[in-house]
């Protein structure tokens, strides 16, 4: 149905892009709904509001944070899809497939990652934390996030629980959706690849109502892959993907409704560390409401919010080839040994209360305070034999012909967090910008944290600014690490306590008519740090240890060459990070450059990530090297009238051989990723 529906998009389009180029009256172009981010001054880019660091609106040069920056018009340029890919253009992030799933690329800052699901980073879309209640991460339940519906996203690096509690323990990822658009857009290529979005703004007896809507499928590409137990010694899969997102905001004067949706599959290829085609299949939703009231005065501004999420994910992975079960098995069958996870329900209410008060011209106070409610069922397995009997070696081992439920994986919890939060802001003499500013969590069951922060933002010239940060922050282990039970992978630890980074750090931004340079060096020290080590062959838990600091230095360019061409690079270095982080690279690169020449745009980038290292005979200390790689893109956009565009962009552009780490340690070669991929797309405005 959805390939039905794109194709007679495309054919829509097609017909629509024919009649625009044999009308004579479109033989003067004109400008397209979307302006060149050539159109923008360097001043203009660097004083980009943002309002991750502060909750409050920011100039960028004034934020008191490690943040980075790219507008609609930017990523648009890119010719990127999804947040995965755009992480690693922003310094410092980094993201890699790691064999989870066919569509898990879970991201990272300054290279320290516990889990799969990214928990260490907190995902924020339009002010609401999207993340998985079980997990307490983003990129396991939201993998492939769109980036076609941003207005602004903001990527800061470091901790930001002074503000918004758990989670944002190494970074913050604020995204700001876009609003008053009307297009569509289609998009067909490599891999069998269409996807339509699209968007729509409209009032409704006084209500401003926006609307998005993006599907995506593909069949994904082909492999052959290294396999011991394959009479040819290899084995052919692939990684064919579906994914959808909507979203809508409603807006009555200062009372706003706004509703997210995201869903995706995947099927064969990798699930955790191991391939089963026509076995293997990951299915995962969110949803989130929420309210939004807002009261303003002269010189205050308060929001009182409710929002409700919920996510199941389903899982189901072969645990014994065909065959294996034939002479232990009643009645005796050739299938394989299949287990998985029921797509059980679970939820996070918030209530939330925040106020921002300017004193007066050189001082401003932000007060808020929130209360959130986890609510964790029981993670029921399922599998086609009776896995309980096969543990217990009680032979012969019972079939049942499909996936029946059997013993929990996970025990049913609950969880309450209370948090209040206080921040002052202060300019002394124009010239020195001061946040002062703590947040005091209470969980239940785990105890309680205080959260500091201090910044310190100098401009003693137009050109120069520079910033002292210094702040601790924290994540608290989630429902799923701390119970996890009877899992041959993984195994949770209910003593678990939160973990701790205090950070450091120090930054320069200089600025001059045709380049900005922003340098900084920082450091993580971390406390009763949540650990993952092995307990067994194969069998992973966490612990609370001592572990070693993350240091490091980034620097990030931003050159307009030309009123035509216009620059963006950076660079990350980590000399010092744990030991347990071996599957992250230590050093990052990135590069984009776009040109804009009246109708036509180019624009090609390409990061790179240097080695690493991957666990193999599912030991962990047993380790061997993943080799460096480097990714370019690009993207060639013709603006053929004022309502149509047309592009061309291509992902991998030389087709290179990438293999990243995997998070199995079972496993002796590392994940291979897609290769090159050329997608042609059309945009209408109406």
């Amino acid at each position: 149905m959805i390939r039905q529906i794109l194709a007679s998009r495309f054919k829509v389009l097609t017909l629509a892009i024919g009649i625009a180029l044999a009308n004579e009256g479109y033989a003067k172009q004109e400008e397209a709904h979307d302006s060149s981010l050539l159109s923008m001054s360097l001043a203009q880019l660097l004083d980009i509001e943002v309002t991750g660091p502060t909750r409050d609106e920011q100039t960028f040069r004034l934020a008191p944070a490690a943040v980075s920056v790219f507008t609609h018009t930017e990523i648009a340029a890119m010719g990127l899809a999804t947040l995965d890919q755009l992480v690693n253009f922003a310094p410092g992030y980094q993201s890699n497939r790691n064999g989870g799933s066919p569509i898990y690329a879970p991201y990272t800052s300054r290279a320290r990652r516990i889990s799969g699901s990214s928990s260490e980073i907190l995902l924020l879309v339009d002010g609401q934390r999207i993340n998985d209640p079980r997990t307490s991460g983003a990129s396991s339940i939201v993998p492939q996030f769109p980036l076609a519906n941003i207005e602004r996203i903001e990527f800061i690096r470091g901790p930001g629980s002074a503000l918004y509690g758990s989670n944002a323990m190494q970074g913050v990822i604020n995204i700001v959706t876009l609003s008053n658009q009307n297009r569509a857009s289609l998009e067909v290529g490599s891999f069998d690849h269409t996807a339509l979005n699209f968007f729509n703004s409209q009032q409704v007896a006084h209500i401003q109502i926006d609307s998005f809507l993006d599907i995506q499928q593909d069949g994904g590409d082909n492999y052959n892959i290294p396999s011991s137990t394959s009479p040819d010694g290899t084995v052919a899969t692939q990684d064919p993907k579906s994914r959808l997102s909507l979203n809508i905001k409603a807006q009555k004067n200062n009372t706003q409704l706004k509703l997210q949706h995201y869903a995706a599959e995947a099927e064969d290829f990798y699930l955790n560390g191991g391939i089963a085609n026509g076995v293997n299949k990951h299915k995962s939703e969110l949803s989130a409401l929420e309210l939004v009231q807002t009261f303003r005065l002269d010189n205050s501004s308060s929001m009182i919010s409710a929002n409700y999420t919920r996510s199941s994910t389903l899982r189901i992975q072969q645990l014994l080839p065909a065959g294996s079960m034939r002479d232990m098995s009643t009645p005796s069958s050739d299938a394989p040994f299949t287990g998985g996870t029921k797509d059980n329900v679970y939820s996070e209410y918030e209530l939330q209360w925040t106020n921002n008060w300017q004193l007066n011209s050189a001082n401003k106070l932000q007060f808020g305070a929130s209360y959130r409610h986890i609510d964790s069922p029981e993670l029921q397995v399922t599998t086609n034999y009776d896995i309980k009997a096969f543990i217990a070696r009680e032979f012969p081992i019972t079939y049942y012909g499909k996936q029946t439920d059997g013993p929990p994986a996970q025990h049913a919890s609950t969880r309450d967090i209370l948090g209040v939060y206080l921040q002052h802001q202060t300019t002394v003499a124009d010239k020195l910008h001061i946040t002062l500013g703590a947040r005091h969590d209470e969980f239940s069951n785990i105890g309680n944290r205080l959260s500091p922060r201090l910044a310190l933002v100098y401009t003693p010239t137009d050109a120069n600014t520079f910033k002292y940060l210094y702040a601790e922050a924290y994540r608290a282990p989630s429902e799923a690490e701390l119970n996890l039970t009877d899992n041959p992978q993984f195994l949770g630890n209910p003593n678990l306590q939160p973990e701790v980074v205090t950070t450091s750090e120090i930054i320069w931004i200089f600025q001059c008519e045709k380049y900005s340079l922003t340098s900084g060096i920082f450091e993580h020290q971390f406390t009763n740090a949540i650990v993952q080590q092995s307990i067994g062959e194969r069998t992973q838990q966490n612990f609370n240890m001592d572990q070693s600091p993350v240091r490091g230095a980034e620097l990030e360019l931003a050159l307009q060459a030309t009123p035509k061409l216009f620059v963006r690079a950076n660079t990350t270095a980590i000399w010092d990070k744990p030991e347990t982080s071996y599957r992250e690279a230590s050093r990052l690169a990135s590069l984009m450059v776009s040109y804009q020449h009246q109708q036509w745009n180019a624009n090609v980038g390409a990061y790179w990530h240097g080695e690493t290292e991957m666990a193999t005979n599912g030991d962990d200390s047993q380790r061997t090297q993943v080799d460096a790689f480097t990714l370019a893109t690009a993207k060639l956009s013709r603006a053929i009238n004022s309502q149509l565009n047309v592009y061309l962009k291509a992902y991998n552009v030389f087709d290179s051989n990438i293999a990243t780490a995997p998070e199995s340690s079972s496993l002796q070669q590392g994940i291979p990723n897609r290769g090159r991929s050329i997608q042609l797309g059309f945009t209408y405005h109406f």
